[in-house]
Parts: structure tokens; C-alpha cells; sequence
């Protein structure tokens, strides 16, 4: 199980990438954008994936398997989970909420293969790190002017053609 989470973690951090360089992150980098720094990334990381992981594989996950089968629940709960990150989360946008349906899925069987919510968390952490780190990045890249590089002098010794132009 530990092997399973030390891979979806890397899987994890991973996709958030290459999504990040083929979409725009969207509104939550106008609403976290100017409270994340290196500072806040590790609170926003350890609470925002306290209070999703309690929200969907504790409670709602654990409600759903008292009425039906694990794979069922496990899925409905992912599927709870993607419609959160639809418009405002981190991956946003269709592709983003198959992304977030396919990574809550996989916490939900994580969390009924250990009976517990500890590795799914632990996971969530790292994913919520990258995120913060992603939009820390982005955040600053859009506050910063385009820097102007000099010219270049020309030469007057610029050789053309075999002869040195004067």
C-alpha cells in the first residue's frame, strides 16, 4: 500500500505538471494567487487536504459504503469529488474534472485497501504541495513585467563578405 501511494504521489505531481503547461489554471490563481507564497504553501497543503479527505473518503465515502459496494462507492464519491474542482479547482475545466475523478477513485480504493484515511491524506498532501508551488510559480510570472533586454552595440570590426565594415 505505501508503494502504491509513493506512486500515485509521483503520478500525481506529474500530471499537475503537464496539465499545468497546456491549461490555464483558471480562477483559483486569483483567489489563492496573492496568499500563496513559500510560506503558506505547506498550511494551505496540510489543511486543504485534511478537510477534502475527511469531507469525501471520510464521511461521504464512508456513508456510501453502508449502501453499496466499495468499487460503487469509491466511484460516486470521485465523482462528488471532480464536480467540487469543475470550475474553481486545480486541475479545472473537462479534462481537470476526468483528472480529479480518475485521482479521487484511486484515494477511494486506497482508503478501503488500508481502512483508513492516513496514505490518502498523505497523498493529497503532496498533490496540494504541488499545486500551491504551481500557483505560487504562475502567480508571480503574471506580476512581473517582461524584462527588455539591451541591444546589442553593432560592431563597426563586423566582418561581411571577407572585408571589415567601417
Amino acid at each position: 500500500a505505501c508503494l502504491c501511494a509513493f506512486a500515485l504521489s509521483l503520478l500525481t505531481v506529474v500530471a499537475l505538471i503537464a496539465w499545468t503547461a497546456t491549461h490555464d489554471i483558471g480562477p483559483i490563481l486569483q483567489i489563492l494567487g496573492p496568499f500563496i507564497t513559500p510560506h503558506t504553501i505547506p498550511v494551505f497543503a496540510v489543511f486543504n487536504a485534511a478537510v477534502e479527505e475527511l469531507e469525501y473518503r471520510g464521511y461521504i465515502q464512508q456513508a456510501l459504503l453502508h449502501a453499496m459496494p466499495t468499487t460503487w462507492a469509491s466511484l460516486l464519491q470521485a465523482i462528488l469529488f471532480a464536480l467540487q474542482h469543475v470550475e474553481g479547482g486545480f486541475p479545472s475545466g473537462a479534462l481537470g474534472s476526468v483528472m480529479v475523478c480518475v485521482w479521487g477513485l484511486a484515494l477511494g480504493l486506497l482508503r478501503c485497501h488500508t481502512h483508513g484515511l492516513l496514505l490518502g491524506y498523505m497523498v493529497h498532501v503532496v498533490a496540494d504541495f504541488a499545486i500551491g508551488c504551481l500557483i505560487f510559480q504562475h502567480f508571480r510570472q503574471r506580476e512581473r513585467p517582461p524584462v527588455k533586454r539591451p541591444r546589442k552595440p553593432n560592431n563597426p570590426h563586423k566582418r561581411t563578405n571577407g572585408k571589415a565594415e567601417r
